[in-house]
């Protein structure tokens, strides 16, 4: 396993710096929080023995996904409600014209502009995905090398 800050090949540890996980070497692990400690073991012993290893419950990323045809929905409300484009961004505090962009698929509203578009219409803009993954994993013959995550 390569370090991710300096590019030595030996890196030891899962470090958090400023938010972010990394693999780093034993110099480089200093500059942040230690995490999990990395061991590698050999392919062929891993085989012997048939090894099923267990890890820590995996951290879940939560992705936000703006709907499919995010603009007609905006527009639709928007009529709904009786305003026109400058009225609505009056109110919302957003040039018109980002209003028009929005509404004709132009540009996509920032995570931002669509949660302050939820709120005032109490529409649904915004999708949340979750990876799905699992505590035990079997490794399959053919890598060269396992890891295993202590914490």
């Amino acid at each position: 396993m390569k370090c991710e800050l300096c590019g030595d090949k030996s890196a030891t540890a899962m470090v958090e710096i400023e938010g972010s996980m990394l693999r780093a070497c034993s110099k480089c692990s200093s500059f942040g929080n230690i995490k999990y400690k990395i061991q590698t073991l050999i392919e062929e012993k891993a085989e012997e023995k048939n090894i099923t290893i267990k890890l820590p419950p995996a951290r879940k990323e939560i992705l936000q996904i703006l709907v499919k045809g995010y603009g007609r929905i905006i527009k639709g409300a928007r009529e709904k409600a009786n305003l026109t484009q400058e009225e609505l961004g009056k109110k919302i505090n957003e040039k018109a014209t980002i209003i028009h962009k929005i509404e004709t698929g132009h540009i996509d509203p920032g995570i931002d502009l669509a949660r302050k578009l939820e709120k005032f219409f109490k529409i649904t803009l915004i999708e949340q995905y979750q990876e799905a993954s699992s505590s035990e994993k079997r490794y399959p013959k053919k890598s060269s090398r396992l890891e295993i995550w202590q914490g």
